[in-house]
């Protein structure tokens, strides 16, 4: 929700505990979440180089999510309007 909001880095603050010390790292959902912050990241970074490596950060985060749950629907949808 923080990042339909705008706080980006709130949502990046949260995501970093929920990967790391909470143990999100193999969560479909976090994993998601993180995800669609690397997206949102990509919208606001400046230049193309930047934007690449935000899209490819988002692409990891999907390919572990869909790998740890590969029937979930949303996981599979982002995941495929993040390759296209």
């Amino acid at each position: 929700f923080q990042l339909h909001r705008g706080e980006v880095p709130a949502a990046t603050a949260h995501l970093e505990a929920a990967l790391g010390k909470l143990g999100g790292a193999n969560d479909p959902d976090v994993l998601l979440a993180a995800g669609e912050l690397q997206v949102a990241l990509a919208r606001e970074a400046v230049g193309l180089a930047a934007k690449r490596e935000h899209l490819a950060a988002a692409r990891g985060h999907l390919e572990r999510a869909h790998a740890a749950d590969p029937k979930n629907p949303s996981v599979g949808m982002f995941y495929a309007d993040v390759l296209d």
